[in-house]
C-alpha cells in the first residue's frame, strides 16, 4: 500500500466541460480516493458549468486572475499574468506539482523553485508557439520568443505524461535536446514521484 501524498492538481480555468478540465478533475478525485492529500489550483473556476458531480468534495482553490483582469488576447499575456498571480497566491509546500496543460506547467515550475517538490505535467495537447513560428510573416518573431521562453520552462519538469504517442512524438520533435523525461500517462503512479529523471 502506498503513503499518502500532498499532491497540488493545476488547471488555469476551470469553466467548462472540455475533456481537459475532465481529466484534471477526474484524476484529482481518483487521487483524493486512493488516501492521497489533493488541492486543485485554478486562475478562474465556475462550479456550476465545470463537472460539479466530479468536482463534488474536491478542495479547488480559486486564486483568481493575474494583472489586467479585463484582458483576454493575447492568451500567452494572459497566462503569464495569471501563473505569476498564482505562485503568489500558494503558499503551502507540496510533494508533487501536477499541471494540466499551458501555461499551468509554468505555475508549477515557479511553485517548484519557491516551494519544492516535484513538477509532473500531463501535457494533453503540446503548445503550438514551434507551430506558428515556422509561418513567414512578422508575427513569426513574436512566437519564435514565445516558443524559446517556452522551453525554457518546460526543461526544468521533472516528468512529462502523454495521453498518446502522438503527442509524445510531437513533444520530443519540437523539444528536441532538452531535459525532459517523458512517459505515458497509464504508466504513471504518484507515489513514484518521477523516478529515473535527473
Amino acid at each position: 500500500m502506498h503513503s499518502s501524498i500532498n499532491i497540488a492538481v493545476i488547471m488555469h480555468e476551470l469553466l467548462v466541460e472540455g475533456g481537459g478540465e475532465r481529466q484534471c478533475v477526474s484524476l484529482a478525485r481518483a487521487l483524493m480516493e486512493q488516501g492521497h492529500s489533493v488541492t486543485v489550483y485554478t486562475s478562474a473556476y465556475n462550479q456550476t458549468n465545470c463537472f460539479p458531480d466530479v468536482c463534488k468534495g474536491l478542495t479547488v482553490i480559486d486564486v483568481g486572475r493575474g494583472w489586467l483582469r479585463g484582458l483576454k488576447k493575447p492568451f500567452f499575456v494572459r497566462g503569464f499574468l495569471d501563473m505569476l498571480r498564482l505562485r503568489k497566491a500558494v503558499n503551502t509546500r507540496y510533494q508533487i506539482w501536477n499541471p494540466h496543460h499551458w501555461p499551468a506547467q509554468w505555475g508549477a515550475v515557479w511553485l517548484r523553485r519557491k516551494l519544492g517538490g516535484k513538477v509532473i505535467w500531463m501535457c494533453n495537447d503540446v503548445p503550438n508557439f514551434h507551430e506558428k513560428a515556422q509561418e513567414s510573416s512578422i508575427p513569426a518573431i513574436v512566437h519564435w520568443l514565445q516558443y524559446f521562453y517556452d522551453r525554457s520552462q518546460n526543461s526544468k519538469i521533472d516528468l512529462t505524461l502523454f495521453l498518446s504517442n502522438w503527442a509524445e512524438s510531437q513533444f520530443k520533435t519540437i523539444y528536441d535536446g532538452g531535459r525532459f523525461c517523458a512517459a505515458m500517462a497509464g504508466d504513471f503512479h504518484a507515489s513514484s514521484a518521477a523516478p529515473g529523471c535527473n
